[in-house]
Parts: C-alpha cells; sequence; structure tokens
C-alpha cells in the first residue's frame, strides 16, 4: 500500500493506494488498484469513499493528535454516527470485532471481503 503516489505505486507494483481526504475528492473514479483505502475527517468523505467504492476507510481522528494539530478530533458521539452511516455500505450479514494497536484501533468484518475494514485513528493520549 502507497501513500497518496498513484504513479509511485504503479512503478513499484503495488497492490493498494492510500488516498489522502483531499485527493479523494480530486478523482473521478476508483484508481486501478486491488485495494483502495482514503482517510476520511468528515461525513462527506465517508459518503465520497463510499460512491467511489473504495475497500478502507479511516476515520478519524477520534481524540486530538499532533498528527493534525488543527483538529480537536471528531469525539466518540460523532464517530458512533459516522459508524451508523457506513454501516448500509458493508457487506451484510457480518461480524465486527475491534482490533487494537497502540493509538489506533479498527473494525474487521468476517469474512474478508471489499468494504470489510474501518479503521479509526484515536490520536495521541
Amino acid at each position: 500500500m502507497i501513500n497518496d503516489d498513484a504513479q509511485l505505486a504503479h512503478a513499484v507494483g503495488a497492490q493498494g493506494l492510500h488516498l489522502s481526504s483531499s485527493r479523494l475528492w480530486e478523482i473521478d473514479q476508483r484508481p486501478d488498484f486491488e485495494r483502495i483505502s482514503a482517510s476520511c475527517h468528515r461525513a462527506a468523505d465517508l459518503a465520497r469513499a463510499a460512491q467511489l467504492g473504495l475497500d478502507v476507510v479511516v476515520l478519524g481522528p477520534v481524540l486530538p493528535t499532533a498528527s493534525h494539530p488543527r483538529s480537536n478530533g471528531i469525539g466518540g458521539t460523532e464517530f458512533s454516527r459516522w459508524w451508523c452511516s457506513i454501516a448500509p455500505f458493508l457487506s451484510a450479514p457480518r461480524s465486527y470485532r475491534l482490533q487494537e494497536s497502540g493509538n489506533a484501533c479498527w473494525f474487521e468484518s468476517f469474512p474478508d471481503s471489499p468494504q470489510s475494514l474501518v479503521n479509526l485513528s484515536l490520536g495521541n493520549q
């Protein structure tokens, strides 16, 4: 997975591309990679990711973080609203397992399929 550079991703034969939230709005169609993810900082970003048929969305930050100094984080309530807004786009029926590592966690659905992973950045605590 290459971050936000489709030309580099193609050059190195990457199977995936991660899009920044700004790049998400600069493209007209899903890039030609096996897996595509995008950072989503607003509910509109989630809708755009669903419209493009992306496989993974990274939600957040939920809490304040040094990587996004102008953001106070979306908070738990807003995260819950976002989760509910994307639920219709996830393949059903599915079971979800919360995974955690450091300051990040994600919901993973099983069995694996496109649009099966939602990641949220908790930020630095």
